[in-house]
Parts: C-alpha cells; structure tokens; sequence
C-alpha cells in the first residue's frame, strides 16, 4: 500500500471521527439533563437556586475531586462515586423519614410488610419528575427536603473534616459555603440519576448507577449497547491488525531488537 494512499486513508479517518463526535455532541447537548433554576419544597420556599448549583460544580472542579471519586461513573475510581453514595442516602433517608412520621420508629425496626410498602413508595416518589420547564422550578417533596439537609451535613463534614477512609484531608474544600455548594451539586446529580426523564420510564442517566433500593435497575438497552460497544471494538481492532501484517503497513526494519540491546547494557545508576 502506497504512502499517498496511507495519508488519504488517515484523513478520511479523522474527518469521519470528527463528524461522528460533532453529531453525537449535538444530541448529547440536546438531551442533557436541567439545571433548575431553583429547587423549591411543597410550600414554594426557595432551598437554593441554580447558581449555588453552578458554584457546587465549580468546586468540585476547582479542587480536583475527580482525582478522589466520580460522578455517574465518570472519573478515576479512587474513591466514592459521590451521585451514587448520595443517591442511595437519599433513599435510606427518605425511608427512615416515612417509617419515623407514619410508624414512628425506625425503619429497620419494622416489619417486611411494612418496610416494603415504604420502599415502594419511596422508590415511586424519586421517580416522579416534578420539574418544571417553564418555569424552571423543581420541587421536592417533604421526604426529598428532609434528605437533603442530612446530605449536606454529611458532604460538609467529609470535605472540612477529612476522612481518612476515602483519602479526604482536614479542609478538602476551603469554606463551609464551598463544602455546602458542592453537597448541593451532588444532591442534583444523585436527582439526575434517579428521576425518571419527562414522559419517560428511565433517568437521565438511562437508571446508571445500578441500585435496586432507589428504583435504578439497568434496562436492555444498556447491556445491549454496552456489549455492542465492546464487541465492535474488538472487531475493528482485529480488522486493523490483519490489514497492518495482510499490508506490511510499517516503514524501516523493525528498531525494537536494537533498541534493547542498548538499554541492557547501559551501565546501572
């Protein structure tokens, strides 16, 4: 195969990437999650607005806290994955707070029965999309109110206090308001992953994270997108290789051998 050919093959390649990356960052765009322009309780009480949740992700930037955890998965793994620990809190919460105000004692201190009534109801409550597009308003329901302030008592404590367990040192954030921000953005990205979008039966993460207890179990779609992705890579990569050998699409004699060889007899330091 000629070097003109080569170059020409290595152009088409980038312009088709580039066009696949542009269509598809176009419908990513489209289909984004909201930012609400404020949360609200039941009784129209503003909680906080849509720049709090801007300065929450401003925080999570600024210090680099995709180094110590990840969000919807996206990030190095070191840590927690903090809109999965939140969401699964603000399911636990959401159902101490049913089993508190209607049977008035723990949740784990009551019955199957009753502790699968709550969850089901629990679970029904998370999925209800009850933001407002017009308006740009989301509301929470009591129970959703009364996780948050838990949830922003726990992010404050773990980023102004540390927590050795996750690698959290004394003041990972600077400021209370910083650590309060931040506990907000993951209270929006935990609602992302577990309402369901408008009109339809699956979250704005497509139920990611996995987790039963919130309602959140992985549809067909996932798995066969997933497995698809795998597979065609698998196939293109082979494809790659046998065109490479079938070709001889390499220029020179192969340097590795040599190149060895020096490295082996360099003189230790």
């Amino acid at each position: 195969m000629s070097i003109k050919l080569l170059k020409w093959c290595a152009i088409v390649s980038f312009v088709v990437s580039m066009a696949v990356l542009l269509v598809g960052g176009h419908y990513m765009v489209s289909k984004a999650p909201p930012y609400p322009e404020r949360f609200v309780d039941e009784t129209g009480e503003v909680l906080f607005a849509k720049n709090e949740l801007l300065a929450g992700q401003e925080v999570y930037q600024k210090y680099g806290l995709m180094n110590h955890g990840s969000v919807w998965g996206h990030g190095s793994q070191r840590g927690p994955d903090f809109s999965a620990t939140t969401a699964h809190m603000i399911g636990q919460l959401m159902r101490d707070y049913y089993a508190t105000h209607t049977n008035i004692k723990p949740f784990v201190s009551l019955t199957e029965e009753e502790q699968n009534n709550i969850s089901a109801k629990v679970i029904s409550e998370i999925k209800v999309n009850r933001y407002d597009p017009l308006t740009g308003t989301l509301t929470l329901t009591n129970a959703q109110r009364h996780a948050l302030y838990i949830v922003e008592a726990y992010w404050e404590n773990e980023f102004l206090n540390g927590d050795p367990g996750y690698g959290f040192l004394h003041a990972t954030t600077g400021t209370l308001e910083e650590s309060q921000s931040i506990a907000r953005f993951f209270f929006w990205t935990a609602w992302v992953a577990s309402t369901n979008r408008l009109g339809e039966n699956y979250t704005y993460t497509n139920n990611w994270p996995s987790d039963k207890s919130i309602g959140n179990v992985p549809s067909s779609d996932v798995f066969i997108w997933s497995v698809g992705g795998i597979l065609s890579l698998f196939l293109v990569l082979g494809l790659t290789i046998y065109l490479v050998h079938r070709h001889r699409l390499f220029f020179g004699e192969p340097q590795g051998e040599r190149l060895a060889e020096k490295l082996i007899n360099m003189p230790l330091t």
